[in-house]
């Protein structure tokens, strides 16, 4: 409760889901190994994040170190892929996580169907495609009129993440910053990409 005041994130990494894991627990806690229904009502109760393994736990205590989340006072999120695949991944990742994602509508809307040369599947998560390549201020005004759509509080964007970064997507993330600062938006970038990632993605990242 005290750590919810002070706005300071907990991520806990719970044992004992399953029956053998209890009783693996019980020759050591005793009591505290019960079903998981009471926890994570505890859990969602207090604001505390609760996470699967351990990979969660050290890439969700790295993401709310590095992120502004101070700023923002609720969670809903906008997203931006270059995936038709993504947006349905996404989609479901989000409902199963209960997050919202607000439906794109209004002059946002407009602008992006008209850059993107459809008025079909403009949504959230929103799929911009080849636009980067194809028509590039295109793509920039586009994430600018996404950005700005005031439904949105937080901005999730995935691109190509190569094994180094090159000048252009350099210029590329750095903008897309940018573009969000100015409306306002905490931005997150993240990858499908399973594999560590070299350390100039990392120094890029931590510059923007």
């Amino acid at each position: 409760e005290r750590a919810r005041q002070l706005r300071k994130p907990i991520v806990a990494l719970r044992l004992g889901r399953s029956a053998r894991a209890r009783r693996s627990i019980l020759s050591h806690t005793g009591s505290l190994a019960t079903t998981g229904e009471a926890w994570d009502a505890l859990f969602e109760q207090n604001g505390v994040i609760g996470v699967h393994n351990l990979d969660e736990l050290l890439e969700v205590s790295v993401l709310l170190s590095s992120a502004d989340l101070q700023r923002v006072s609720t969670y809903r999120l906008g997203l931006v892929t270059i995936s038709g695949g993504d947006c349905s991944l996404l989609s479901d990742i989000c409902e199963r996580a209960g997050l919202d994602l607000p439906n794109l509508d209004g002059e946002s809307r407009k602008i992006i169907a008209r850059e993107l040369g459809k008025d079909t599947f403009i949504g959230n998560p929103l799929d911009v495609e080849d636009l980067l390549l194809s028509n590039t201020e295109g793509f920039y005004r586009s994430l600018e009129a996404f950005c700005n759509f005031p439904a949105f509080d937080l901005i999730g964007c995935r691109l190509n993440i190569p094994e180094k970064p090159t000048g252009p997507l350099r210029h590329t993330y750095g903008r897309i910053a940018e573009i969000a600062e100015r409306a306002g938006k905490q931005l997150v970038y993240f990858s499908r990409a399973s594999e560590q990632f070299d350390q100039e993605w990392f120094d890029l990242f931590s510059s923007l």
